[in-house]
């Protein structure tokens, strides 16, 4: 179970420019790829339905694959927002335990930071996506 301090952090973070960004670049590479509002919204549907991170890279890489045409550029930037995404819960975990005297079991796992970065991250990037394709959204 995530702590009140983790949550804080991950806020940090979700609020970030950088993060934002993100959202706004795999949306502006969607659009450019003609990638159509279900592949979007399936993408969401895995992120909230899971609870295993590894899924969520599983199903980007098996679009990318199986319509390699329009997923050719979105596929990698999302295995590699993916990546980063890691990265952040990672350096969240760590700099909390810098600060924190929890023991073991009260520091939050990885997959429940990771799982809740990677939420917020796609409301942005669903909502950034149909934003700037309204015609998409039907």
């Amino acid at each position: 179970m995530l702590t009140l301090n983790t949550i804080k952090a991950i806020n940090k973070k979700v609020d970030s420019e950088d993060f934002l960004n993100l959202a706004k670049d795999a949306a502006d590479c969607a659009s450019a790829s003609r990638i159509n509002a279900t592949q979007i919204r399936s993408i969401q549907n895995v992120v909230n339905s899971t609870q295993r991170f590894s899924e969520i890279l599983n199903f980007i890489k098996s679009q990318t694959g199986r319509h390699y045409k329009e997923w050719k550029q979105l596929g990698p930037k999302l295995v590699s927002i993916m990546e980063k995404i890691d990265t952040d819960a990672e350096s969240i975990l760590q700099e909390k335990e810098k600060k924190d005297t929890q023991t073991k079991e009260e520091i939050p796992l990885k997959g429940e930071v990771r799982l809740a970065l990677c939420r917020h991250w796609v409301k942005i990037f669903v909502a950034e996506f149909l934003y700037s394709n309204p015609k998409k959204g039907d």
